[in-house]
């Protein structure tokens, strides 16, 4: 009789010990991913309690401005300055009269003097943020979160601020160089210092990691702080007053021993607040901004107090 052809071998049951081992390592990995997750969403629970006030006022500050957004589209102008502002952008920006051409600049960049609407929002976007550094330079300094929150209500909150956000002037960009430019001279003179510099777990680690960028870092703030400065007096010409405030700070910086620091950058950032939330400096018959120009007065009193 013919042989029958042998079919394919049956296929061998795997062994209990792997089934037990491949059990064990899905199980862990399951509880791994478990147990991830919730670390990811506590951290953000900790993030949320931690800045609960400044929360809430960000929160109220984006709504604000959006109802002022709403509520006068698509932009305020402000007698014969908006329109002496928008014919630069449009067909010179260096005229003969006393405006500087910072402003129409920031308008060609922008896009702002086709698009009044998207103007505005880049100019209360920059005020927010603006607050938001605020608030990051106070926690540093004072430690507490709901005390660095009623340091950022004035960027973020101060009616002037919302108003001239919606304007097509120069004040905004001016305010937000300003400050900006103060406050990273403060986070410079208040180093390592302050509650809210407190040593952490793995703190050091980094450090050492970034060394280099480490030491390097406070001489970029500086120059970009001197930019920042800088540009500002292409915006307003008042902005020699915060430009002479941030070189006396500089020279605090670096005369004064480091416990005496911290100090200074403390009133650096006393002073950057109001000047982003004062009211606007000069009017069209005011080129030289009398009103700025006693601000940024007000300012280097209260700075030359803080390093004394």
């Amino acid at each position: 009789m013919p042989a029958r052809a042998a079919g394919p071998a049956p296929s061998a049951a795997p062994a209990p010990a792997e089934t037990a081992a491949a059990g064990r390592t899905g199980a862990a990995a399951r509880a791994a991913g478990s147990r991830r997750a919730p670390r990811g969403w506590r951290a953000v629970g900790r993030f949320a309690r931690r800045h609960a006030v400044f929360l809430g006022v960000a929160a109220a500050a984006l709504a604000a401005r959006a109802l002022v957004l709403a509520a006068y589209p698509p932009a305020l102008m402000y007698l014969g300055d908006s329109a002496a502002y928008l014919d630069q952008a449009w067909n010179g920006l260096w005229p003969a009269d006393w405006r500087p051409s910072g402003y129409p600049m920031f308008l060609r960049l922008v896009d702002g003097h086709e698009h009044l609407t998207r103007l505005v929002a880049v100019q209360h976007l920059l005020t927010f943020a603006v607050g938001v550094g605020a608030y990051a330079a106070a926690l540093r300094v004072l430690g507490r979160p709901w005390a660095a929150a009623l340091v950022a209500v004035p960027p973020l909150l101060a009616p002037f601020v919302l108003s001239l956000g919606q304007f097509v002037l120069a004040e905004t960009l001016f305010s937000v160089l300003v400050t900006t430019g103060l406050l990273l001279v403060a986070r410079v003179a208040t180093g390592g210092a302050g509650p809210g510099a407190a040593a952490r777990p793995g703190r050091d680690r980094r450090r050492a990691r970034t060394g280099r960028w480490a030491k390097a870092s406070p001489y970029l703030l500086l120059a970009i702080a001197g930019v920042l400065l800088g540009a500002s007096l292409t915006v307003r010409t008042v902005g020699y007053g915060p430009l002479a405030v941030a070189t006396v700070g500089v020279i605090v910086i670096a005369l004064r021993a480091p416990a005496r620091v911290g100090r200074a950058g403390g009133g650096a950032v006393a002073v950057a607040i109001p000047s982003q939330a004062g009211p606007p400096a000069g009017g069209p018959g005011d080129p030289a901004g009398a009103g700025a120009d006693a601000a940024g007065g007000s300012g280097a009193g209260a700075v030359a107090k803080a390093a004394g």
